[in-house]
């Protein structure tokens, strides 16, 4: 361990003050790490705006690459624009460039849930609600993709008008099995959560 912060000191992240390490590079150890997903099979974000020179500007998890990254999409990095003119499935890269619209896009995702193994299971008394803990598989599929047009008019209040267009494409499944624990009910209740 020693060894490693030494090096990382001699690379100007780390100092070492007082018996304590301290981080000191702009960016953040972690950065690298998504938060938002456990997937292993992420996509890469490459900007292709400057012809010769791609770059990657980041990544994107399978469920967000179906439905940020889908082409002529608009996908907003670190504040700006850019247009998705391609995204490799096999490769799993997608290549953006910036542009200036005045428009953004999004899209609905599909998700079914289905209980593949069910460890425990209980149901309360009056079987409008069950829980449970088991393995299950959840797919997801985009099905519609919306363009949102901003058209700034003259109002009093400052609202912008939204124009709406659809295009629907099929995309790829997003397959992913996990241990988990549900509760399926007409309404919410908590009651008994805990002892599954």
């Amino acid at each position: 361990m020693d060894e490693l912060c030494d090096y990382l000191t001699d690379e100007d992240l780390l100092h070492y003050q007082r018996g304590k390490w301290y981080w000191m590079s702009d960016g953040f150890p972690a950065n690298n790490v998504n938060l938002r997903s456990a997937a292993q099979d992420s996509f890469a974000i490459i900007d292709i705006t400057d012809q010769g020179h791609a770059k990657v500007i980041g990544e994107e998890d399978r469920f967000g690459a179906m439905t940020m990254l889908y082409e002529d999409a608009i996908y907003i990095h670190q504040g700006a624009q850019y247009h998705v003119d391609d995204l490799d499935l096999i490769e799993r890269k997608a290549y953006v460039r910036k542009v200036n619209v005045n428009y953004y896009t999004d899209s609905d995702l599909a998700v079914q849930l289905d209980v593949l193994a069910m460890d425990k299971h209980a149901v309360f008394d009056n079987a409008h609600i069950e829980k449970g803990y088991g393995d299950v598989s959840v797919r997801a599929l985009p099905t519609i993709f919306k363009k949102f047009v901003l058209k700034p008019m003259k109002i009093s209040d400052g609202e912008r008008y939204i124009f709406r267009s659809w295009k629907c494409t099929p995309m790829l499944h997003g397959l992913v099995l996990i241990r988990s624990i549900w509760i399926n009910s007409a309404r919410m209740c908590f009651k008994g959560l805990w002892s599954v």
